[in-house]
Parts: structure tokens; sequence; C-alpha cells
């Protein structure tokens, strides 16, 4: 029985044992090794749980296989799946080329790596000197170097701009202080020569009564 629910296992990727649980093959994605620094390939892992309802495509497919009615071959399955944990009782058992099955308060399963025959490879840090890639700004996308580009433009721009407004800034003062001086001296020279303006009002002539 064991040959037949491998090669269910391995063609749909699932299979299901009364009274022990089921088994499916999960793929698992490459994976970072920072201390080696390699990057290891995809792997599947074998995973247990111990759903144990029968599957009645299972037994569809163990009756076809032995050329047998689907009432005779789910009693073959409960009958296995009953005779295996018999036998996990007394001592563990190993699943060939899927993992190691023991009882200790329960199923326990100990699955094995499934090879898909791919070598790590080196995982150096590599640096790539202008390399253009595509920014989304809005709805408008651009290059990476036309943004870079444009900041430095905007920034030369910038600079350019600050010059005149430091210069009319600076002659905008001189021209404030000048004035305010020239004011400042012309009030001394009134004062120094004595010129003084005296407005005499209009008094109103007598009137006799």
């Amino acid at each position: 029985m064991f040959p037949l629910l491998t090669k269910y296992l391995l063609i749909y990727k699932k299979v299901s044992i009364p009274n022990i649980g089921s088994f499916s093959i999960e793929q698992q994605p490459a994976e970072l090794n920072f201390i080696d620094r390699l990057l290891m390939p995809p792997h599947y892992k074998i995973v247990f749980n111990n759903n144990n309802a029968v599957d009645e495509e299972l037994v569809n497919f163990i009756g076809n296989s032995e050329a047998t009615d689907s009432t005779t071959a789910r009693q073959k399955l409960e009958h296995f799946g009953n005779a295996l944990k018999n036998k996990l009782l007394r001592e563990p058992f190993e699943w060939n080329g899927i993992g190691k099955l023991e009882y200790a308060d329960g199923i326990v399963f100990h699955p094995k790596k499934v090879s898909i025959h791919l070598q790590p490879v080196p995982a150096n840090r590599v640096i790539r000197e202008n390399q253009q890639h595509t920014v989304l700004v809005g709805e408008q996308e651009y290059q990476s170097g036309d943004m870079e580009q444009t900041r430095i433009k905007k920034k030369d721009a910038k600079k350019k701009l600050s010059m005149p407004v430091l210069v009319g800034s600076v002659l905008l003062v001189l021209a404030l202080a000048f004035i305010g001086y020239h004011f400042y001296k012309q009030r001394h020279v009134n004062e120094g020569t004595g010129f003084k303006t005296v407005i005499n009002p209009n008094r109103p002539s007598s009137t006799y009564k």
C-alpha cells in the first residue's frame, strides 16, 4: 500500500490515511544564508496534520489501480491505517523518501526535505553604477537618471537666483542708509545756520461797539 500512497502523494501533492493523518507537499521559497552568503534554492516540504478524513479521490485512485470497487478500496485503506497506527504504538516507522512517523501522545511526523536538484548560488552584493529605473511621480513616469539631472538643475538654478536676490538686498540696505544719512545731514545744516521759520497767526482786528 505504501508505494501506491507515495505515488498518489507525489502526483496530487496530498494524501490522507485514516487513523493517521494527512500529508501535503508545499513549496518553500528560496532562502538567503547571510552567514555563508549563499542563496539557498527553493525546496518542497512535506507538512503533516491530524486531519484523517477518508479522501474519496484516493479511494477511487486505489480502486482504479488495483481494479477493484470503491467499497473494497475504502476497506483496504482503513485497514491499512489501523495497522499502521498499531505499529506506531510499538515502534517508529520510516516512510522511505517521505519521513519518519512515531507515536508520542499522538502521531508525530519528522519530514524529509524533498530535493529539486538545485544548487545554492553565491549571494554577493553587486553595485551597478548609472543604472536606470522607473520612478512614478503622481501619474507620470520618469527615469531615475532624469530625476537626478532635474534635481541638479534645480539646485543650480536656485544658486543662480539667490545671487541677484542677495545683491538686490545689499543695494536696498545701502539706499536706505544713504537716504537716512541725507536727512540727518540736512537737519544739522538747518540748525547750524539758525534758519528758522516763524509763522505768526493772523490776529482778528479790533472792533468797537
